[in-house]
């Protein structure tokens, strides 16, 4: 009896600490360029800065970055042209179109939605990970680069939402550069949360 005890114990130690360590565990980096790419099919606006969100449609763990989006946008909608980007491998079926990460980004006010199937545009842009958020000004300088997040799957307040609060409201923040947790985005068995042992 004593045995089978430690050996749960310790079942429920390992498996504890992979989940931290998975939640703690940004996604791979990306290299954005300065400026707003050209060749862009993403129109961008000459009168105010633009946010963009690259998702996956399938990603678990963006549900937490899109409500920690939302929370941005209640107060500064206005000053900022947002638009969520989902990142779709080619030849999906529509059911990729209608996940609750895109039912929830339609009905969030201030937010536009386009599909990127194949992924171009999230290459065009620099993006790898689900939840990645790109800031540029009005003439498109890129001014924020990084994830809403604290860790994977987790809202709440985050060095990145107090970046591009500062930027909205014309501060100047304190990171320009935060860590993206997310799932990849062009590995699709990895962003649906299959094989990794932290599904959500």
């Amino acid at each position: 009896m004593a045995t089978g005890a430690a050996v749960w114990a310790t079942v429920l130690f390992f498996g504890g600490k992979r989940i931290v360590e998975y939640a703690a565990r940004p996604g791979s980096s990306a290299a954005p360029d300065m400026y707003w790419p050209a060749g862009s099919r993403i129109a961008h606006p000459a009168d105010r800065p633009a946010l963009l969100m690259f998702l996956h449609p399938k990603c678990p763990c963006s549900r937490a970055s899109l409500s920690n989006l939302e929370r941005i946008l209640s107060f500064g909608a206005s000053r900022v042209r947002c638009t969520v980007v989902f990142v779709c491998p080619e030849s999906v079926s529509e059911s990729w179109r209608d996940s609750d990460l895109v039912g929830k980004c339609r009905v969030i006010a201030g937010l536009s939605v386009m599909f990127d199937d194949g992924g171009a545009e999230a290459r065009r842009f620099g993006a790898t990970t689900s939840g990645h958020v790109l800031m540029y000004d009005a003439r498109g300088r890129l001014f924020f680069s990084g994830g809403l997040t604290p860790a994977r799957g987790h809202e709440g307040d985050s060095s990145g939402m107090d970046a591009v609060r500062a930027l909205i409201s014309g501060a100047t923040p304190v990171s320009v550069m935060t860590p993206v947790f997310g799932c990849p985005l062009f590995e699709p068995e990895l962003a649906a949360g299959l094989g990794t042992g932290a599904e959500e």
